[in-house]
């Protein structure tokens, strides 16, 4: 499933972590009430977070372990990414709304509402 976000700010990062936290170590969706047959399971998950200064920072992760963190310099490499971007892989993803979870949490950058602007990609199950 991915999640397209636009610029973060610190404390948007911040709750991005607090969010991970949540869904990685309590098996919780923030805001999610409704009922469930089965619990999802997320399986890894990789992130890239553009922030205005056009710094860029990576989130990445494996079942409950997760970082976020600056990658080394990579000015002068290419293209410069222009916005944010969460990808989680696991099962029964597609039964829980993420991406309305995480938006809540963090806003979305400077894209608008990503509810309307963006097709729900289908979870990878392996």
């Amino acid at each position: 499933m991915s999640i397209p976000l636009g610029i973060l700010d610190d404390s948007q990062v911040q709750k991005m972590d607090a969010w991970l936290r949540s869904v990685l170590w309590d098996n919780k969706l923030p805001g999610d009430s409704g009922a469930h047959a089965v619990p999802f399971e997320v399986h890894r998950l990789k992130g890239r977070i553009v922030m205005p200064s056009g710094r860029v920072k990576v989130v990445q992760g494996v079942r409950e372990l997760f970082e976020i963190f600056s990658p080394p310099d990579t000015s002068g490499a290419g293209d410069v990414p222009t916005t944010s971007k969460m990808v989680l892989i696991g099962r029964h993803l597609g039964e829980f709304d993420f991406r309305g979870s995480l938006v809540a949490a963090v806003g979305d950058g400077n894209t608008g509402t990503l509810v309307d602007r963006w097709p729900l990609s289908l979870p990878i199950v392996g």
